[in-house]
C-alpha cells in the first residue's frame, strides 16, 4: 500500500488535477500489475499464458481500457488449484496492507475470481458513486483453451 501511495502522490505531482476516472485508471492498472506479478510468482505461474485485452494494454501499450486478467491453462496442470492461487494473490496484497476480499468461481471451464479491494475510494480521496464502492480486478482462468499446435 505505501508503495501504491507514493506512485499516487507522484501521479497527482505530473498530472495537473487528474481527473476521477484518470485516478480510478491510474490505481487499477498498479493493481492490476501487481496481481500479475503475484500470479506469475505463485506455485502455480508455469501452468498459464497471460492473453487478452489487459495483455494487450500492458505487453504492447495497446491504449485500450480492460479490467479483466485473461489467461490460459497451458502449462503443467499438474497441481493446479484455483482457489489457491487466488487464496496466495489475497494473502500477499494484504501483508503489504491492502484490504480486499475475494469471490471464486472455479465450476466452469473458465474459472474466475473477483479481487474487491475495499477502502481505496476514501483512502485516495475519491467520490463514490455508491456506497462502498470497491476498486476491483478480475481474473479468468480457461483451463480448456484451444491448442495452438
Amino acid at each position: 500500500m505505501q508503495r501504491l501511495e507514493k506512485l499516487v502522490a507522484d501521479f497527482k505531482g505530473q498530472s495537473k488535477h487528474p481527473s476521477q476516472e484518470e485516478m480510478e485508471n491510474f490505481i487499477r492498472e498498479h493493481l492490476q500489475v501487481r496481481a500479475l506479478q503475484l500470479l506469475f510468482q505463485s506455485k502455480f505461474g508455469g501452468a498459464f499464458s497471460f492473453m487478452g485485452g489487459t495483455c494487450l494494454r500492458i505487453c504492447y501499450d495497446l491504449k485500450r481500457y480492460s479490467e479483466d486478467l485473461d489467461f490460459a491453462l497451458d502449462g503443467d496442470k499438474r497441481g493446479y488449484h484455483f482457489t489457491e492461487l487466488i487464496d496466495f494473490v489475497q494473502k500477499e496484497l494484504q501483508l503489504v496492507g491492502f484490504s480486499l476480499n475475494t469471490n471464486v468461481h472455479e465450476e466452469k471451464t473458465v474459472q474466475k475470481a473477483f479481487l474487491r479491494f475495499q477502502n481505496l475510494y476514501s483512502h485516495f480521496g475519491l467520490k463514490c458513486v455508491k456506497p462502498n464502492q470497491k476498486i476491483h480486478i478480475k481474473i479468468e482462468v480457461d483451463t480448456h483453451p484451444i491448442p495452438l499446435k
